[in-house]
């Protein structure tokens, strides 16, 4: 048996894209405005790239190794990795809407122990997660308009 998840979450950062890919792809920083982010990822963000994330979902220090599948600057960066048994591919896409930014995200998640980590990930829960993510980067890249040049 192998169960699919699929999430999709979309925010729109009073940013101009270029900023906000700019807080994006700063991989060091992400501790300080990413709640869901344990420690600066190691690696880059090139396509064949390794990425080890060090995430807390639900507050427990989990490493996903992934590697980047995707990375078109300002446009979309996308990385696929395993944890847990857990096969996770996400996508960040970036757009102009005017002078601000639509950031767009897809996770697919397959595997079999998605069964059993069901009652904790549930689509709602992992939802929540997404525009929490969403939230700070935005904030994030918000808090740094009046200083960009």
């Amino acid at each position: 048996m192998n169960l699919r998840l699929t999430l999709e979450a979309a925010r729109l950062v009073r940013a101009p894209r270029p900023l906000v890919w700019r807080v994006f792809s700063d991989l060091t920083a992400w501790p300080a405005w990413n709640p869901h982010c344990r420690q600066a990822p190691a690696g880059g963000l090139e396509p064949g790239a390794r990425l080890d994330l060090w995430l807390r979902p639900l507050g427990l220090p989990l490493m996903v190794r992934a590697q980047v599948t995707e990375a078109v600057a300002a446009q979309a960066v996308g990385w696929r990795g395993r944890a847990w048994g857990i096969s996770s591919q996400q996508r960040y896409t970036f757009s102009d809407q005017g002078p601000h930014t639509l950031v767009g995200f897809t996770e697919v998640l397959s595997g079999w122990p998605l069964l059993l980590a069901r009652p904790v990930y549930s689509p709602r829960y992992l939802s929540m997660q997404a525009q929490e993510w969403l939230k700070a980067l935005a904030g994030e890249a918000e808090k740094r308009v009046s200083t960009y040049s």
